[in-house]
């Protein structure tokens, strides 16, 4: 019980961590940034709207491991962007946030398995 309420207060941080950064990205702040990179114009929306997505799903447990999946997606991609455009120094908390979310989407699958496996009926 204790366990699941840690992990519920990790999950909505996490959530939290991805609307910050889906609000960061629909300004329009990391634009440049994007375009500097070699992605389309207007990709930062794109990214933010997964992101979006990302902190919904991970506020409800029945989504939390969709949540977790995309997110995780979302931060390789974020990784990728940063290691092959020079920037590795400032990968860190990309990492940091690929590891949670993969964290995240590991324990909402347990969660899932042990409730689908309860012969409660």
């Amino acid at each position: 019980m204790r366990e699941s309420l840690v992990w519920n207060r990790v999950a909505l941080a996490l959530a939290a961590f991805f609307l910050f950064g889906a609000y960061s990205n629909a300004s329009g702040v990391s634009a440049q940034a994007y375009v500097k990179w070699g992605y389309p114009e207007g990709f930062h929306v794109v990214t933010a709207a997964c992101e979006f997505l990302v902190a919904i799903a991970l506020g409800f447990p029945r989504t939390r491991v969709y949540g977790a999946a995309l997110g995780t997606m979302v931060m390789v991609a974020a990784l990728a962007t940063l290691v092959l455009n020079g920037a590795a120094d400032r990968a860190v908390p990309a990492l940091l946030t690929l590891a949670v979310s993969v964290a995240v989407g590991i324990h909402a699958r347990r969660l899932s398995s042990r409730a689908s496996a309860c012969p409660c009926e």
